[in-house]
Parts: C-alpha cells; sequence; structure tokens
C-alpha cells in the first residue's frame, strides 16, 4: 500500500513534467514497470495453458460439429464445434475452425465458459497458423471482470517457424485499483529464448501530462543495459 501512495505522488508531481523532467518521470515509469514485468511469468503462463486447452479440446468428443460458413474471409469453410457437458473440464463451450480453400487450418477460436471453473477469467483464446500448418501466434482475451481486477486485457504471443516465441504483445486497461498508465507493451525475444528488449507505449493521457509516448528497456542476460524515451516524434532523451 505504502509503494502505491509513493507512486501516485511521484506521479502526480511529474504531471507537470511537460519540459521532460527525466528524473521524476523514469521513476515513476520504473515503478509502475517493475509492477508490469513482476506479472509477466503468470501471463506467460496463461497463454500457454490457453494454447494446450485448445489443442488438446480437439481430442475430446464433441457434441455437434457443422459447417456454419462455406466460405469465410479465407476461402474456406468455417466449422463450429460443441462440447458435452460431460466434457466441461475443459471450460470450452465451443471451438470455431477455419480453413483456407485447399482445407488448411489456419485459425482455431475456443470460447471458454464463464463460470466458477474458469479461474482465469479468459473468455476466448485464438490460435493463428500459416499455410504450413506452423503455428504463429496465440491469443488470450479476458473477461471485463478479469481486465478491471489486473488492468490487463489481451495478450497475444507471436512464434517464429521454428515455434520459438519472438514477441509478446500486452494490452492494459483501467483496472480497480490502478489507472491505466499505459497501453501496450512489448517484449521480444532472442532465438535462446532471453528477453533483449521491452518498449511500454503510454496511454494518451500519459502522453499529454509526461510529453513521452514510449520508454525502451534493452537487456542482456536479463539486466536491463539501456533505456531510452521517446517523444512522439520519435526523438531520444
Amino acid at each position: 500500500m505504502f509503494q502505491r501512495q509513493n507512486w501516485i505522488s511521484k506521479k502526480r508531481s511529474s504531471s507537470k513534467a511537460i519540459g521532460f523532467d527525466r528524473t521524476g518521470l523514469n521513476t515513476v515509469l520504473k515503478l509502475k514497470t517493475i509492477w508490469l514485468i513482476t506479472g509477466t511469468v503468470m501471463k506467460k503462463l496463461i497463454v500457454f495453458g490457453i494454447y494446450i486447452l485448445l489443442i488438446s479440446a480437439m481430442r475430446i468428443s464433441a457434441e455437434e460439429s457443422k459447417v456454419v460458413n462455406q466460405k469465410n474471409k479465407y476461402g474456406g469453410k468455417t466449422v463450429e464445434i460443441t462440447f458435452e457437458k460431460k466434457d466441461m473440464e475443459p471450460k470450452l463451450a465451443k471451438k470455431l475452425v477455419f480453413y483456407d480453400s485447399v482445407g488448411n487450418k489456419l485459425k482455431v477460436v475456443g470460447f471458454l465458459l464463464n463460470n466458477d471453473s474458469n479461474t482465469s477469467k479468459i473468455f476466448k483464446g485464438v490460435e493463428n497458423y500459416n499455410q504450413a500448418g506452423k503455428l504463429t501466434s496465440v491469443e488470450v482475451y479476458f473477461t471485463d471482470e478479469k481486465s478491471k481486477q489486473t488492468g490487463c486485457s489481451k495478450v497475444i504471443t507471436h512464434f517464429d517457424q521454428q515455434a520459438l516465441k519472438t514477441r509478446v504483445v500486452t494490452y492494459y486497461s483501467e483496472s480497480d485499483f490502478d489507472e491505466k498508465t499505459y497501453s501496450k507493451s512489448e517484449e521480444y525475444f532472442s532465438a535462446s529464448g532471453e528477453r533483449t528488449r521491452t518498449e511500454y507505449y503510454l496511454a494518451d493521457k500519459e502522453v499529454k501530462k509526461t510529453g513521452f509516448h514510449k520508454m525502451v528497456l534493452f537487456y542482456e542476460k536479463g539486466r536491463v543495459i539501456k533505456e531510452e524515451m521517446y517523444d512522439k516524434k520519435g526523438n531520444i532523451y
């Protein structure tokens, strides 16, 4: 609680920093960044969990499978699969599978039940594939209730051709305990899985208060080695 109050007081004082009071703003952003980075591990586990959830659900019995669109935006069919109540352990209510004109699966959208068993409060998960059948990204969407609790509304994880994670994009929202400071963050990873940099994009009201648009942290072996602040014109401070 003390840290939260301290952060608010520093933030208010830095709101006068239209002339780029770098020291004050950096203190504010670093305190906020600590909170965001702390939640990174949990968010990654959630992303991994929803991916396993959707894939594993393909192996359980379906109550009904039907074509709901003969020609979708990819040129192929869209198949809707609904699940029997006894198969509700994965918490999936239904799944949409999108194919292209030659039968390649390009997208899988899973809709989760919003009940007590859905403790993660994810209402939708999306898997995107290329025409070679390789997973390119996984999207996780949280319920409004969860977004208000955590300040996180959506997480998208991108993969390369070797199924290695290359980028994680997190979209933020206002929460019950914090005002919205960032609109989104983007974490970049090397082929070895190490985080190389994180870009934090400030919400519009923070841009107006501080004059800054983006903060970039560069990493080496898990430690921040450089920090850059940008205004909307791309100038570095």
